[in-house]
């Protein structure tokens, strides 16, 4: 169940106030995990479904707008959300609910005539019981559960500008700095050496610190139709993909090392269109072209069930023509 409320206190300050109960249900039959030897199952290992799972959460939002002018405003806000808790398939080991306290403050504006749209805004996320996927060791098979870290924390600044100066020609850009961290994660597993790991203070996996993207566009008529030429720049920071970070550690006699290739350098990817369209859209041909500079680009990483590094990459140098109508 949810409910906002709008109250105008005078002319321009809005105030708001929401609020929401969340119930949670979860279930799990009992279940089989087993090896597949050709098309066999040996090795069977039985599972006994746990208790359902049962959450329950009242969560709530206030913020408050004020109108500078008729063209300007800046607003403030804090809400609680709630992710529920649960179990991983088996052998339904548990999770709890995550929380999270979250602030922001903006600002939205539009200058020269409605030519220059600025919009600023900084926020804070305050984390608890934060729900992260790790790769664990279960008959001797890596596994991906769900489990919970002590806490963490996201902090950022993002500014969002449209420019367009003249009629046609249009601007999009965007800059947001982002700062993550584990305040306590203490129970990290590593699967490599099969023991608990302390990852405090380590960033947040996919949370790079710098992120940037400009496009522009210009509508040309030409004949009955618009030729449209655009292209687009994007770029971001060093990124990891696991909650090990480029972490090096040693148990034992094992140097582990395994988690410093998964991570992704910074990059800019640039990509461009040639677009022309018939009156009121009823056909268009497109010749587009991504990752032009055919950047080699890791998007995603984890280790294997032989506890090898693996990921996937982005498309290499994409080109095409695209056509289309309605009909």
């Amino acid at each position: 169940m949810f409910g906002q409320a709008d109250y105008t206190l005078f002319d321009a300050l809005t105030l708001t106030a929401g609020i929401r109960y969340t119930k949670d249900f979860k279930i799990a039959p009992n279940g089989v995990n087993c090896t597949i030897v050709n098309f066999i199952c040996v090795t069977p290992n039985t599972y006994v479904a746990p208790s359902p799972f049962n959450g329950k959460k009242v969560t709530w939002r206030f913020g408050a707008k004020y109108d500078v002018s008729d063209r300007s405003n800046i607003y403030a806000s804090v809400a609680k959300g709630y992710k529920a808790g649960g179990f991983n398939s088996p052998p339904f080991t548990t999770y709890e609910p995550e929380q999270i306290t979250a602030y922001e403050i903006g600002t939205k504006n539009r200058f020269l005539d409605n030519t220059l749209q600025l919009n600023a805004s900084a926020f804070y996320y305050d984390y608890t019981d934060f729900q992260v996927n790790s790769a664990v060791i279960i008959n001797n098979a890596l596994r991906t559960l769900i489990s919970n870290a002590g806490s963490a924390t996201v902090k950022g600044v993002e500014i969002e500008a449209v420019i367009q100066p003249v009629q046609n020609f249009r601007v999009d850009a965007s800059i947001g700095y982002l700062s993550t961290n584990f305040d306590s994660l203490q129970e990290a597993y590593d699967s490599v050496t099969r023991t608990r790991i302390d990852l405090s203070g380590n960033e947040l996996p996919r949370a790079p610190n710098w992120t940037w993207r400009v496009s522009a566009r210009y509508d040309a008529a030409l004949g009955s139709g618009t030729l449209t030429p655009a292209v687009t720049v994007q770029s971001q920071s060093d990124q990891f993909f696991t909650e090990f970070n480029d972490r090096v550690f040693t148990v034992g006699a094992t140097t582990v090392t395994r988690y410093v290739p998964l991570q992704q350098d910074g990059y800019a990817m640039i990509g461009a269109s040639l677009r022309y369209a018939a009156a009121n859209d009823s056909w268009f041909v497109e010749a587009f072209g991504q990752n032009l500079a055919n950047k080699t680009v890791l998007v995603s990483g984890g280790l294997n069930q032989a506890n090898l590094g693996t990921g996937s990459y982005a498309p290499p140098r994409t080109y095409g023509i695209k056509i289309g109508g309605k009909f």
